[in-house]
């Protein structure tokens, strides 16, 4: 069990790598500074994310985010917001991009994603759209639609 983990644990290091190179290449695009100049990183070292937390998914249904680690896979988790102009367009079409372009893991059977909007006022009908043009663009995957998950939720459970 050890060594599955520590496999996974260097594969998600690995795509978090990836994705990180490929939003630097887009680093570029990014004309206005003061656009970004509020963005930063609170790390939480050592802190949990709480699986209680209450979401609606893509089909307006609800879940908790312990629903989504039942079945033992890891996780990547992308916190954006789907109406974003500029940097969450970019981490999305990453994850596409490095997922995409896996060979030895599979998503789905060895990984799955979830997306979780940080704007309270973002719905599932806008979650579903961004879904539906995200499954659509991956490519070579057996995945099912629920391997790539989009969610939102309310401001208490966001920013928890």
């Amino acid at each position: 069990m050890f060594n599955r983990l520590s496999n996974f644990g260097f594969i998600t290091a690995l795509i978090y790598a990836f994705v990180f190179i490929i939003n630097f290449s887009y680093a570029h695009a990014i004309s206005n500074t003061a656009d970004v100049k509020d963005i930063g990183v609170t790390e939480r070292l050592g802190e949990y994310i709480p699986l209680d937390l209450t979401f609606k998914d893509e089909d307006g249904n609800s879940l908790k985010l312990s629903d989504l680690f039942q079945d033992e896979k890891p996780v990547i988790l992308t916190p954006v917001y789907y109406e974003c102009p500029r940097l969450c367009g970019f981490i999305l079409n990453g994850v596409l991009e490095v997922v995409n372009n896996l060979s030895s893991i599979t998503l789905g059977k060895d990984f799955k994603i979830v997306s979780v909007s940080f704007n309270p006022d973002e719905t599932h009908s806008l979650a579903k759209a961004k879904a539906d043009n995200y499954h659509k663009a991956l490519e070579n995957h057996q995945s099912s639609d629920k391997d790539w998950h989009f969610l939102t939720g309310d401001g208490e459970n966001i920013s928890n």
